[in-house]
C-alpha cells in the first residue's frame, strides 16, 4: 500500500532576513510570466523567486502580481499568492521577506521530481542517503 509523505506538503526554509522595502495591495507585473507549474522547487525557493526576496522583488522575479491571502502586517507573518497563473504555491512573509514557500499543487515538482501525493517509498528512493 502506498502511502503519502507528509513531507512534500513542502515548506522550504524558514530563514531569517534584514528588513527591506515593501508594497501593499496587488502589485503590477514587470517581466513576462516566469512562474509556472514547471517551475521546480529548491530549498532556497521556486523558480526565480527565492527566500529572502521581498514581494516587490518577487513580482519582478516572476513576472506574476502577488496579493495578500493572510495575515496582516508583513514585518510579522503574512501569506502572498500568484494573482493568477499559478495555483497552489504561497509565500510567507516575515520581517518583510519571503521566509518559505508552500506548494499545495500535485503538478509543481522538486528538482529531483518529487511532488505531492508520491509515495514514501518514492521520496526515499528520489533522496537515497538524504532521508
Amino acid at each position: 500500500m502506498k502511502t503519502s509523505f507528509p513531507l512534500i506538503r513542502l515548506a522550504i526554509a524558514s530563514v531569517s532576513i534584514i528588513t527591506g522595502t515593501f508594497s501593499t495591495g496587488a502589485l503590477p507585473s514587470f517581466a513576462q510570466v516566469t512562474l509556472t507549474e514547471e517551475s521546480q522547487v529548491g530549498t532556497n525557493g521556486i523558480g526565480s523567486v527565492l527566500v529572502g526576496q521581498t514581494i516587490d522583488e518577487a513580482v519582478k522575479a516572476s513576472g506574476l502580481n502577488m496579493k495578500k491571502v493572510y495575515g496582516g502586517n508583513p514585518k510579522y507573518c503574512t501569506y502572498y499568492k500568484p494573482v493568477s497563473g499559478l495555483d497552489g504555491v504561497s509565500f510567507m512573509v516575515s520581517d518583510y521577506r519571503i521566509v518559505r514557500v508552500d506548494i499545495d499543487n500535485p503538478r509543481v515538482t522538486t528538482f529531483r521530481g518529487a511532488k505531492i501525493g508520491d509515495s514514501e517509498e518514492r521520496i526515499k528512493y528520489l533522496y537515497q542517503g538524504q532521508i
